[in-house]
């Protein structure tokens, strides 16, 4: 995988993932990975719920572990990132974190709609509360309320919302009005593998999505959304071909939020 980067990687600090640092680097190695990111999530101001994210004691913790590992100037490069969630409710004390730590990049991410985690298994028959078509206008106007913030470098698996309910016929509207939303904004979005391992059995955006989001020249970074060792690079061939096919030939990639473009697809 000459070129490519993982940008995100979690810890079992998260407490929805196993295994060491070590094992996600030296996975990253054998896949021939040049350089990853650990984006682990950013405590959560609206719960506490040690199954989601770090508590806040870890926080301190995992900074200065990933920093240290930075130091080593192996293979594969190491880049310290952050996952954290758009909650509009919280956003201006989200803005004073992040502000005041040296990130190499800060991933966006929407799990949250009126407080409920749409992705997570244990609360998905809520789902039954809503029109389908209104559950993703909802989720793609607060992913395009967070791209406008300026607080996030990229935005994580960008059609979540589709994890346990797609929306036949893709909502082509939605993702036209959000493509161009990130393009005025400067934001990235992730290519992810993650879905492929999750009921939709997809990868993060769908292929129409991803095609648009070229049409309006919106940058992309890649990830597994790994939660043990093993995912690190999962399936990159698979977004490798994505990329192709819908025109891209670069991806992003950052340093102390600071990007440029690296060709992968001759």
């Amino acid at each position: 995988m000459p070129g490519l980067a993982d940008y995100h990687i979690h810890t079992s600090r998260c407490g929805h993932a196993s295994g060491t640092i070590a094992e996600y680097v030296e996975q990253a190695r054998a896949r021939g990975l040049a350089e990853i990111g650990f984006s682990d999530h950013l405590p959560l101001w609206h719960t506490i719920d040690a199954t989601l994210a770090m508590s806040w004691d870890e926080f301190p913790l995992y900074m200065a572990e990933i920093n240290k590992l930075k130091e080593d100037r192996g293979s594969p490069r190491v880049k310290l990132g952050i996952e954290a969630d758009y909650i509009p409710e919280h956003i201006d004390r989200t803005a004073e974190i992040l502000a005041d730590y040296d990130f190499d990049y800060v991933m966006g991410s929407v799990h949250f709609i009126d407080g409920w985690g749409f992705d997570d298994r244990r609360y998905s028959h809520l789902y039954d509360a809503y029109e389908i078509s209104d559950l993703y206008e909802r989720y793609f106007n607060l992913l395009i309320e967070a791209a406008g913030t300026g607080l996030f470098d990229i935005m994580a698996h960008p059609d979540l919302v589709k994890k346990y309910h797609r929306m036949e016929p893709e909502p082509i509207s939605l993702y036209e009005k959000t493509a161009a939303a990130l393009a005025d904004a400067g934001v990235c979005i992730e290519v992810s593998s993650a879905g492929l391992r999750k009921p939709c059995r997809e990868i993060y955006p769908s292929h129409e999505f991803l095609k648009i989001c070229r049409a309006h020249d919106v940058p992309v970074t890649l990830g597994s959304d790994a939660h043990t060792p093993d995912q690190v690079g999962d399936e990159f061939n698979e977004l490798v071909n994505a990329l192709r096919e819908a025109g891209y030939t670069e991806i992003t990639i950052f340093d102390g939020r600071r990007r440029r473009m690296e060709q992968v697809i001759g």
